[in-house]
């Protein structure tokens, strides 16, 4: 096995789920995550950082390939079966050639990924190149069975189902505390930096900013009443799931019960930087504190994480902490893909500097909503609307964002004067010319490495239960 060279730093690639870029405060005015603002000034802050897709898997592959969704195929049916099943083998073959955590592995790097979500892990071949990978759940236990109430729940009026859900809620709520296996990710880190010198790539997935909210009482804030109603919202709206609409009032809650997850999240990154400077490791180490895709929370009709490619979902932050020679330092204002991460971090890893910032455009997927975890093939009358089957594009120039969707649908935005894009701009040569360039980035990507469809093989119940609990089936 190579060694590393000389000037090799140990890397930390912590992934915050389903964190938006407002609400942790890198790259937008505002946020609640004071310890990640203040280790800022120790690295560089991205302001414009875009994830290449809107939801877990395709997004995490991306940073670990530096390929765009639609090359290296992680989602869709690579990922699901036709009746919008998990299933093994997404990660397999051409893809694995290129695996991040393989080639640092190779170069003589410890390597070490723990993680909080049930996509990212084993079944799927996430775990591929690591001396060591955990899954950490909420549940102590590690495993979360389909209670008696769900089952039932299918076979009972909508007001009993009702019932019966936010009983399962307030379970999942109680049992899960504030924490989302954090706590237990910073325990495992220390034990196994303690092991060996040599540096060290390590993987770190948190989970607390997913559904169901539910932060500590100091960081919520909420009455006995309060703390009633924020539950029947909680028992209403299911996670990632596609919701259209939500009342001003229920989004309120959302957004305030969020904020608190965000805000204890930042409270365990904190803790990181701590432990890393505890064990002398900071400063020789490069920290990436990246999300892979936000969040709607009743911004343009939504909740969770599906059916659409919103800057709520697509801008994410990021932020880069290491020694400045390398990783630079203060705020970078042009647009970036998180997906550039991949090249980034094999430059640092030979010990050289790097930035994420391309002269290649920036261009987000999203392979629809009928594909996404099987949203929309659970419902049982499902919308008979191509658009919501159709693949959907969106590319950056400037204060310029363009959309458009496999039926021929499109939009512009002007993200300058209109960031919460609600206007349509009727600018026809601007339309125009990113209809073009579009058109020329998606001619010039190789072909997907998995083919379209994986191989079959056996489900695996507990994944499948604890995805179920996160809302995703």
């Amino acid at each position: 096995m190579p060694p590393p060279t000389p000037l090799a730093p140990n890397i930390v690639l912590a992934v915050v789920d389903t964190t938006r870029a407002d609400a942790l405060g890198l790259g937008a005015d505002g946020g609640v995550a004071t310890a990640v603002q203040a280790a800022a000034r120790m690295g560089r802050s991205y302001r414009r950082a875009t994830s290449p897709a809107p939801w877990t898997p395709p997004a995490h592959a991306s940073m670990l390939t530096g390929l765009a969704p639609s090359e290296h195929g992680v989602w869709g049916p690579n990922l699901l079966d036709h009746d919008g099943w998990p299933r093994p083998g997404s990660l397999r073959g051409p893809v694995l050639d290129r695996w991040l955590p393989d080639l640092l592995a190779r170069r003589g790097y410890r390597t070490l990924g723990i993680s909080a979500n049930s996509w990212i892990g084993g079944h799927l071949g996430f775990d591929h190149g690591f001396e060591r990978f955990a899954n950490v759940r909420y549940n102590p236990s590690g495993r979360v069975r389909r209670t008696r109430a769900v089952r039932l729940a299918h076979r009972l009026p909508e007001p009993l189902a009702d019932g019966l859900r936010r009983r399962r809620v307030a379970a999942q709520v109680r049992r899960r505390g504030q924490d989302w296996g954090a706590g237990r990710t910073l325990a495992m880190l220390q034990a196994w930096l303690a092991g060996s010198p040599r540096p060290f790539f390590a993987f770190l997935n948190f989970m607390e900013p997913h559904w169901p909210y539910h932060p500590p009482s100091d960081l919520e804030g909420y009455s006995a009443a309060e703390a009633r109603h924020a539950l029947d919202v909680l028992a209403r709206y299911r996670g990632p799931a596609w919701h259209r609409h939500p009342p001003p009032e229920d989004a309120a809650v959302l957004h305030r019960l969020y904020l608190g997850e965000v805000a204890y999240l930042d409270r365990r990154l904190g803790e990181l930087i701590e432990l890393l400077a505890d064990l002398g490791r900071l400063e020789d180490t490069v920290i990436v504190i990246v999300a892979d895709h936000g969040e709607h929370l009743g911004e343009h009709g939504l909740v969770g994480h599906v059916a659409s490619v919103y800057e709520e979902l697509l801008h994410v932050p990021l932020l880069v902490l290491g020694p400045e020679d390398l990783v630079g330092r203060g705020v970078e204002e042009a647009r970036v893909s998180t997906r550039r991460l991949y090249h980034a971090l094999l430059d640092w890893s030979r010990g050289e500097a790097a930035t994420l910032v391309s002269d290649e455009p920036v261009v987000a997927d999203y392979e629809g909503l009928w594909h996404h975890a099987g949203s929309l093939r659970r419902l049982p009358r499902p919308p008979d609307d191509s658009r919501l089957k159709a693949t959907v594009w969106a590319i950056y120039d400037g204060p310029w964002k363009y959309v458009r969707d496999g039926t021929g649908q499109e939009r512009l935005h002007d993200l300058g004067a209109d960031p919460g894009e609600a206007t349509d701009v009727r600018a026809p040569g601007t339309r125009s010319a990113l209809h073009r360039r579009l058109v020329e980035v998606l001619a010039e990507r190789q072909p997907c490495l998995l083919g379209g469809r994986a191989e079959a093989g056996e489900r695996d119940p507990d994944m499948e239960a604890e995805l179920r609990a996160l809302g995703y089936l």
